[in-house]
């Protein structure tokens, strides 16, 4: 198929076009991202962060507000998690907010469930670190690994009585 020359014009524009208008809104949606204001906070955990992902809910009283940004392993303190949570300028966190694992129904994901602070002990500023709560299951954990040592210690014994 031989293109004229007027059509070959008309091709060239309409394909100037398109790159352009794909460009500029790949241009003008990153520059959303990128100019959004946000909140940083930080959860430090030393109990298993094990299906958390980036990504991840981050919730508060239930309410879904933010999502994980960040996971890395604390440099000063190797058995803890540093978790990065961004959240919209308009959620106010308060001092005694408290972060707790929560589980995302039966697939073993987990998502971080803030738990609200008083009012009157002020306003919990931009970078400041939430103290954790310890969750459910790492208390079930806590208290499955006192269990295991008492019936190890039950078993020892009656292996000792019973000779």
């Amino acid at each position: 198929m031989i293109l004229s020359r007027a059509e070959k014009v008309r091709l060239g524009v309409f394909l100037a076009v398109g790159f352009a208008l794909f460009f500029g809104s790949l241009i003008v949606l990153a520059g959303l991202r990128l100019a959004k204001e946000t909140k940083t906070y930080y959860v430090r955990f030393h109990e298993s962060v094990s299906g958390l992902e980036p990504s991840a809910q981050v919730r508060y009283q239930g309410l879904r507000v933010v999502v994980v940004e960040k996971l890395t392993v604390e440099p000063e303190d190797p058995q803890a998690i540093l978790v990065q949570v961004e959240l919209e300028p308009e959620i106010i966190l308060y001092k005694g907010t408290r972060a707790a694992l929560d589980m995302s129904g039966l697939t073993g994901l987990k998502n971080i469930n803030l738990l609200p602070g008083k009012q009157d002990g002020g306003v919990l500023e931009d970078g400041a670190e939430i103290p954790e709560e310890p969750s459910l299951i790492g208390q079930i954990s806590e208290r499955a690994d006192a269990i295991t040592a008492r019936i190890e210690r039950v078993t020892e014994n009656l292996a000792l009585w019973t000779g």
